[in-house]
């Protein structure tokens, strides 16, 4: 029996080390969402004052964006600036778990163009539709009714966005741009204690065409300052799709956080 006992024994501090273990990890979750949140909220609050003020002024920001097979929107504005963000409720509490920023670079020049075969027909649609560039075609079938050829009318816009997230688990946010200077879609990655009034302020200058070192800021940039995908050509309709991260993943993490939060009665 004295084996068995030990047995026991040892079964026992091994749960309990589990037990330490998996509440350790929910603590340091719980720091680290609530820290982000701190941290959300600031962005936040400076982007909701400076989209008040942009809005106001209207400064002029020129922009000239070149569409791939097309040609170039030549100095087009940016403007009509809006701010949104996203909550995600936990034990009835509101977080923020995403802040928006868009605005419209407009008016261009029409652009049209011309495409005879299907394969660069269907390209050049999803290398608009990739950009969120809106786009009209009149098409010209044949004798069989087949499409033979295509006229693309491009309006002169250009709609531009922005995405901030946490990664609680990481306690990184994470900034995607879409079509901020050109036609791209870029990811930056950045720890907590890096989000600051300097940073804000490169930002700033960032999204209003001043020189600035936004895109070199944080230890990260190095190697995740990168387009978020491959630039789609039109010559070729093979694109990647993104990974979307499994459900019960997101369950689980939810359901972690929710755990720290005490029960209503």
């Amino acid at each position: 029996m004295k084996f068995l006992d030990e047995l026991k024994k040892e079964a026992e501090t091994l749960k309990k080390k589990e037990s330490f273990d998996t509440q350790a990890k929910l603590t340091t979750l719980g720091q680290n969402f609530m820290q982000l949140q701190a941290k959300l909220r600031e962005i936040y609050a400076y982007l909701d004052d400076l989209v008040t003020q942009l809005n106001i002024i209207k400064p002029t920001v020129l922009r000239s964006y070149y569409i791939e097979g097309v040609g170039n929107f030549d100095n087009i504005n940016q403007h009509d600036y809006v701010l949104n963000k996203r909550h995600k409720s936990i034990d009835n509490k509101d977080f923020i778990d995403q802040i928006t920023l868009r605005f419209r670079c407009a008016p261009g020049d029409v652009l049209t163009a011309e495409k005879e075969s299907p394969s660069t027909i269907q390209a050049l649609k999803e290398y608009l539709w990739t950009y969120n560039i809106k786009f009209e075609t009149q098409e010209f079938k044949n004798q069989r009714g087949f499409v033979e050829r295509v006229i693309f009318k491009i309006p002169g816009e250009v709609v531009v966005n922005i995405t901030i997230k946490g990664d609680f688990e990481k306690s990184q946010i994470k900034i995607n741009t879409k079509n901020v200077e050109r036609l791209s879609e870029y990811n930056y990655i950045y720890e907590i204690d890096e989000i600051n009034e300097a940073l804000l302020e490169e930002f700033y200058k960032f999204l209003i065409g001043k020189p600035n070192n936004f895109q070199k800021l944080g230890k990260h940039q190095s190697t995740v300052a990168r387009p978020a995908s491959s630039k789609p050509s039109i010559l070729d309709t093979q694109y990647p799709e993104e990974e979307e991260e499994p459900g019960d993943k997101k369950k689980g993490l939810l359901g972690s956080i929710k755990s720290l939060f005490p029960e209503r009665r």
